[in-house]
């Protein structure tokens, strides 16, 4: 990143996923993800910030009792609690974390995520 403020490669919106150097304000987009219709009407929402060859990094809001269904991906994840507190059920076991937390599972292992309050998290597919 430059160290010049007001950079554009740097305030670019994370919408634009093909640039080298993507920066986010986490706190703003975790608002704009709990004013959405998706959060209020559904089981959680979500917005990947992140897509590059081998690598997602999706930001997900969850309202208490919200999840996301239960599901695998083909590269390893690892998730990132950024406020509160989330379960994740995998593999007949159950997995608590609060904020600050971090937990990674391997490709193809299926598990369902709920939040236990309000919370949100980082979700990362893939990396080498």
């Amino acid at each position: 990143m430059s160290d010049h403020p007001g950079n554009p490669a740097e305030d670019r919106p994370a919408t634009h996923i093909s640039i080298p150097v993507i920066k986010v304000d986490i706190s703003a987009e975790q608002s704009a993800l709990r004013a959405s219709d998706s959060y209020r009407h559904n089981d959680h929402a979500s917005k990947t910030l992140v897509r590059h060859p081998g690598l997602g990094v999706i930001l997900i809001a969850l309202p208490k009792g919200g999840h996301m269904a239960e599901h695998q991906t083909a590269a390893a994840i690892t998730f990132s609690v950024l406020e509160r507190s989330v379960k994740i059920d995998f593999l007949d076991q159950s997995l608590g974390l609060g904020r600050g937390d971090f937990a990674s599972l391997q490709a193809n292992t299926p598990h369902r995520v709920t939040g236990l309050i309000d919370s949100a998290l980082l979700l990362t597919i893939g990396g080498s």
